[in-house]
């Protein structure tokens, strides 16, 4: 953790070299300048604090061109030069385009740049850059760094080998098949798991949970009883992921956990290796919801246990575990469950009525009844849901109410209706959809719009509809239409323009020092320290608006067990948005415990209002998502928050973490 924080320090510069030599470098990364004069002449700067902010700036921007700009500067004389171009450097490996020569010439430097390289902090973050690119040789470049003596950099190397290895990350790039982690390594990674520094064994444990390789059942049999709470964490969701039988006793062992966290994944992995059955029924009175609807969603795996804990439950206080308990009872009781579905769509939560929506897909009759109750509920969350449901569903019913959502006037039910037209085969299917983007062309309708121009892309037979809208009012729209006409082969004549930019209107707000948040909810306060050095348009963003009360009654829409809690979203329902993008300010902090980190769709700057905090670490959206503040109090109310709570009100600390302003 210390050199994490020094990595931090390092690659932050002072506000007041920001405010004069930097100012043009800053402007131009915001308004995302491509002119590779204008970045070759500024990382020439005599300064090194101006060439560290130009390599920050050409990470971010992610383009191939500016790579060997970053190569010259990581051989810069200058610690903070190297560090901030080794970083930018492995944001690049996200990047689909940067392939052929160039990745190659890449690869040889790195290479040989991790065993020249004599700073510890720029080394690690060498480390970090060629997990980042999957390189296929990275796992041998790293294993002299396996064998060093700084419990960081070993730490750092199996965290970069998992990332070369994943097989989800590798398909999502375009890159080979990976083959499977040598004798010689799984070998170093069992000595590894015995190590003094918790870090070096949580990253054994991780790799195992995300890869699956049945080969470190041995390793995680002894990891699943570390004294570290992490370390255990995640041994035992490999437990889960490597599905070997052996592992349920130490899985239930786990269910005794003094920590929530690991109560809940430990019955995850019980129920997974067919032992749900065995879990001790008590856990169904646990303090945490979060342990109570694991037990629940368990039940719904264990065929041979009694239904009663199950009905109890339907009395429980928190509308996460009634939501959970919808499609258990679905998977159990089949088309019996039909009456409690039905009274569950008579519930004041939402909540409740979109997981009963949701469950009715499990049930062999008795469907059609449910999804009417859905399509004609009061809450556009449960409408929503219900169509989202019926792009899966077939029949003229499912067709007819997805054409009658494509004209809602409320931008979530028409979204959730194109995203049910993925789904659809209808002869007619591209002709109404083409219609309904007709229809949608003023401002309001510019997500949704994005979501047509995807559809069109995967579509057969929608070549002529992605040609006309090469003539959108949003830009964005138009450039991927173009995109996809050009992977198509079609030569596309008409100019289209890059997407327009567009900028936080908080984007003057600076800071001597890290503010603080305080954010009330339901269920308790959380303070929350933000990292102005790291993320500065971010901070002043979320700061900005919590100056004008803007999250004060806004919905936690998103809660997911031991991962996040996310909202902010203006309508609740994950569609919202501020009415402007902000580009993308990856930085090294990493997706701790409690981290806020800014949501985005799928392009790297379009994040805006929305938030989020990790319930547990969470190394697999590190650089890939902006982090700007962490929880500094009140981590058990983050573990409190359900679906559906409410942030009461939002306010700046001024001074102290106690005294928030009215």
């Amino acid at each position: 953790m210390k050199l994490l924080c020094t990595i931090c320090c390092l690659l932050c510069l002072p506000s007041s070299v920001f405010a004069s030599s930097l100012l043009s470098v800053v402007d131009a990364e915001d308004k995302r300048l491509m002119d590779i004069a204008f970045w070759r002449k500024q990382s020439r700067a005599q300064h090194p604090l101006h060439r560290a902010r130009v390599a920050k700036a050409l990470g971010r921007l992610q383009r191939p061109v500016f790579v060997p700009l970053l190569q010259a500067l990581l051989l810069d004389s200058d610690r903070r030069v190297r560090l901030q171009a080794a970083f930018a450097i492995g944001q690049y490996g996200w990047d689909k385009r940067f392939f052929g020569a160039h990745r190659a010439a890449l690869a040889k430097l790195l290479s040989t740049r991790l065993q020249t390289e004599k700073d510890v902090a720029v080394k690690h973050a060498l480390i970090e850059a060629v997990g980042k690119h999957a390189f296929t040789k990275a796992p041998l470049w790293l294993i002299p760094i396996l064998q060093s003596g700084h419990a960081h950099l070993r730490a750092e190397a199996i965290l970069s080998i998992f990332r070369a290895k994943w097989e989800r990350f590798r398909k999502q790039r375009g890159l080979k098949k990976s083959t499977p982690l040598s004798p010689r390594l799984l070998d170093m990674f069992s000595k590894l798991a015995t190590h003094k520094a918790p870090l070096v064994r949580r990253n054994i444990a991780y790799y195992f949970a995300r890869t699956g390789d049945k080969r470190g059942f041995s390793i995680i049999s002894t990891l699943a009883k570390d004294p570290s709470l992490w370390v255990r964490f995640f041994a035992l969701t490999a437990l889960k992921k490597l599905k070997d039988k052996r592992g349920a006793k130490l899985a239930l062992d786990a269910t005794h956990h003094t920590d929530e966290h690991i109560r809940i994944v430990a019955i995850q992995a019980a129920a997974g290796l067919g032992a749900a059955h065995r879990l001790p029924v008590t856990l169904f009175r646990d303090p945490s919801y979060h342990v109570r609807a694991a037990m629940v969603q368990a039940y719904g795996r264990a065929s041979k246990v009694s239904l009663a804990p199950l009905f109890a439950m339907m009395y429980d206080p928190s509308p996460s575990v009634r939501a959970a308990l919808m499609s258990t009872l679905a998977k159990r009781l089949k088309a019996q469950s039909v009456p409690v579905l039905q009274h569950a769509m008579k519930e004041p939560s939402w909540v409740i009525r979109v997981a009963a929506v949701r469950a009715s897909k499990l049930l062999p009759k008795g469907r059609e009844a449910l999804y009417q109750k859905g399509l004609s509920d009061k809450d556009v969350r449960v409408r929503s849901a219900t169509v989202m449901l019926l792009g899966r569903v077939k029949g003229r019913f499912a067709w007819e109410a997805i054409k009658k959502a494509l004209s809602s006037s409320l931008l979530s039910e028409r979204g959730a209706a194109v995203e049910a037209l993925f789904h659809r085969k209808e002869p007619d299917m591209m002709k109404v959809a083409w219609a309904a983007y007709q229809a949608s062309l003023s401002k309001q309708w510019g997500e949704v719009r994005e979501s047509f121009v995807r559809l069109f892309a995967r579509g057969k037979g929608s070549t002529s509809y992605l040609q006309k809208m090469l003539t959108d009012p949003s830009s964005f729209v138009a450039y991927k239409a173009m995109k996809a006409l050009q992977k198509r082969g079609v030569k596309v004549v008409q100019k289209v323009n890059s997407p327009a930019l567009t900028f936080t209107p908080h984007r003057e707000l600076v800071f001597s020092k890290n503010p603080h948040i305080v954010i009330h909810t339901n269920k308790g306060k959380m303070v929350i320290e933000c990292y102005a050095k790291d993320a500065q348009l971010h901070v002043a963003n979320f700061v900005g608006m919590v100056k004008k009360r803007l999250y004060d009654g806004l919905l936690w829409h998103r809660v997911i067990s031991n991962f996040v809690i996310q909202g902010g979203d203006p309508d609740g329902t994950g569609w919202g948005a501020a009415g402007f993008s902000m580009r993308a300010e990856i930085n090294p902090r990493r997706y701790i415990r409690g981290v806020l980190g800014m949501p985005r769709s799928q392009g790297w700057n379009t994040g805006g209002v929305q938030i989020f905090f990790t319930h547990v670490p969470t190394p697999h959206l590190d650089g890939l998502y902006t982090v700007f503040g962490r929880i500094v109090k009140g981590f058990d109310v983050l573990d409190r928050i359900e679906q559906g709570d409410r942030i009461l009100k939002a306010r700046v600390v001024m001074g102290s973490a106690t005294k928030p302003t009215q």
